[in-house]
């Protein structure tokens, strides 16, 4: 793909593999949305485990991410600056490499457990195939990202003012790439009413020739910053 200046990349990212996300992966595949799915691959059940936190068990997720990213959050999601940095590594190339088998892929992505981290995590993570590490921290801008390990999204998928800063990126005029990135989990979609907005909020960014789709990993490389 191309890259233009001043186009517009849209990214959407979701963690940890609950049940709502197969809801959440039929509404973006019918909107012709991309996303990047963040998964703990040590707490993935196999299929005659029970499933804990409403997490989908591994055939469930098999083929249910195809045309999406699968990327990392750790192997068993602890607070990664908790540990000592032989732990953290642990935690981090378990996740990579049971993904890797899991799905097929070599996993590039990785989303920070409850968003916490610090410099020994972010030196441990360089030590990984990870491309990027989405914080939680939002900016409530679009700006291209100047550090992968520290990519902090725009916004929450909930957040008050979506619609407002969703209707200034599609506004805003600019001569670089612009950025919107959205994250969350599909579980905070739990009543008719947020799933009524989310589909409101993905109606207005489809289908839009000066707005591309892509997965978080899809949205760096056309960017040039991966």
């Amino acid at each position: 793909m191309r890259v233009f200046m001043g186009t517009k990349y849209i990214a959407l990212s979701f963690d940890d593999g609950t049940l709502n996300d197969e809801r959440l992966v039929s509404l973006l595949n019918k909107y012709g949305l991309k996303a990047s799915f963040h998964l703990n691959a040590g707490l993935i059940p196999k299929d005659d485990e029970v499933s804990t936190w409403n997490r989908l068990h591994l055939s469930r997720l098999e083929h249910l991410y195809e045309g999406h990213e699968v990327a990392a959050h750790s192997y068993s999601h602890p607070n990664l600056p908790d540990l000592n940095e032989e732990a953290i590594l642990e935690e981090l190339t378990m996740d990579f490499k049971t993904l890797d088998v899991y799905f097929n892929q070599k996993t590039l992505g990785f989303a920070y457990p409850f968003g916490t981290f610090d410099e020994r995590v972010i030196q441990q993570l360089r030590l990984t195939p990870a491309v990027y590490g989405r914080t939680i921290q939002d900016t409530h801008h679009y700006t291209q990202p100047t550090d992968l390990y520290r990519l902090n999204p725009t916004c929450h998928m909930s957040y008050p003012n979506l619609f407002e800063l969703t209707q200034k990126f599609i506004d805003e005029k600019s001569d670089e790439p612009l950025f919107f990135l959205i994250w969350g989990h599909s579980f905070e979609l739990s009543t008719d009413q947020a799933w009524d907005r989310f589909e409101s909020f993905l109606k207005m960014i489809s289908k839009r020739e000066d707005i591309v789709s892509g997965t978080i990993l899809e949205c760096l490389k056309w960017m040039n910053l991966c």
